[in-house]
């Protein structure tokens, strides 16, 4: 029989696609004003695979800065966190269209996740149209995609970002 075990906390990112014509860092920021974090990285498009499928939406001029959030938290939070970054998504929309894409997540000492609110085969649901993404494993000494990964979180920089902040949880 096994036992039930309270899981280990995480480190919660929130990974933001935006056209810095319409968001600068002042303006992103302010979305998550009421949140610890710390601008991790910025991203060029060259390095977003998916750039063609945004850019028709947002515009051609696309970034990506990643926050990570400097308080560990319960997994359980990321029910909430995706509902917000939903509803921000929502609030910032351009005649009709996104001018802002929030990818929210966690980072664990095993793996990575994404909160997603698209059902498919290798997505379980968590709570109110939120499903949970297994996008890493971490298995000898990184972390590691799997099939479903998407292709922007495949690179070997935004993996070595992950790693990176992964070792803060490590003394946890």
């Amino acid at each position: 029989m096994s036992q039930l075990n309270k899981p280990d906390q995480v480190l919660f990112f929130c990974s933001v696609l935006f056209n810095p014509k319409i968001w600068d860092d002042k303006k992103i920021e302010d979305l998550f004003f009421h949140f610890d974090f710390v601008i991790q990285d910025i991203l060029r498009p060259s390095e977003n695979p998916l750039i063609d499928y945004y850019s028709n939406e947002m515009g051609d001029e696309l970034d990506r800065a990643i926050y990570i959030f400097k308080n560990i938290g319960s997994r359980d939070q990321l029910v909430n966190f995706k509902l917000l970054t939903t509803q921000l998504e929502n609030q910032s929309l351009l005649e009709g269209k996104r001018s802002i894409n929030l990818d929210c997540g966690y980072i664990s000492k095993e793996n990575l996740v994404l909160a997603t609110g698209k059902p498919y085969s290798h997505r379980v649901h968590l709570k109110d149209g939120v499903y949970a993404e297994l996008t890493y494993t971490f298995q000898n000494k990184t972390y590691q995609g799997l099939p479903w990964t998407y292709p922007d979180y495949l690179s070997p920089e935004k993996i070595d970002f992950f790693n990176s902040n992964r070792s803060s949880l490590l003394s946890v």
